[in-house]
């Protein structure tokens, strides 16, 4: 059995510092040499702004080398097939 990891979610809210807080975040997580960044589906009614959480992760990727970046969770039923 491996130890204890330990992860980080990433902004997506509009409270958050938009994309460029997703990729200080994904990369300050990388140099603290955590486990995870994670991201959830975002799916708010009321017209709240939030980023899309796959280019969350692509932004996450692009920025980093090592760090593994996993979904919290993915609304699949909302997104239209390919």
């Amino acid at each position: 059995m491996s130890g204890l990891g330990l992860g980080v979610t990433l902004p997506v809210s509009a409270s958050g510092r938009g994309p460029s807080g997703v990729v200080g975040t994904a990369c300050l997580v990388e140099q603290a040499e955590l486990d995870a960044v994670s991201v959830p589906d975002v799916l708010v009614g009321d017209g709240t702004p939030a980023l899309e959480a796959v280019a969350v992760l692509a932004a996450a990727a692009a920025a980093t080398e090592r760090v593994p970046l996993d979904f919290g969770v993915l609304a699949l039923s909302a997104r239209s097939t390919v």
